[in-house]
């Protein structure tokens, strides 16, 4: 596993755990996150949202089911469950990491369908 693999499963891992500090070394100040939901400028407003999430969320689990290298990208495959307004989901995730020149994360795109989620 390159360096770059283990800095995303890193980051997947933080997230999943709500150690959101550990973000710090991996990311960007200005890193860009994608998803079907929202666009965010900044790691500072990524993390925010990651916050929210938590809040909103319980129970959560992350499954990696597959990662690839390109060059200065990683691509993952994902199943994230979790418990929602009562409910336990689990969808399915295709996430994109993008490393800028300093070698830190500096876009992520998320791509699942939000039909998967029971409020979107």
């Amino acid at each position: 596993m390159s360096e770059r693999q283990a800095n995303v499963l890193q980051a997947l891992k933080a997230v999943e755990k709500g150690d959101l500090a550990a973000l710090d070394n991996l990311f960007s100040e200005d890193v860009v996150y994608r998803d079907p939901r929202m666009t965010l400028r900044g790691l500072a407003a990524m993390k925010a949202q990651f916050g929210e999430d938590r809040i909103a969320v319980s129970d959560m689990v992350w499954q990696t089911r597959a990662i690839a290298e390109g060059v200065d990208v990683v691509m993952t495959e994902r199943s994230d469950t979790f418990t929602l307004n009562g409910a336990r989901v689990t969808h399915d995730i295709v996430g994109v990491f993008e490393f800028g020149r300093d070698g830190k994360i500096a876009a992520w795109r998320e791509y699942f369908d939000l039909s998967q989620l029971p409020e979107h």
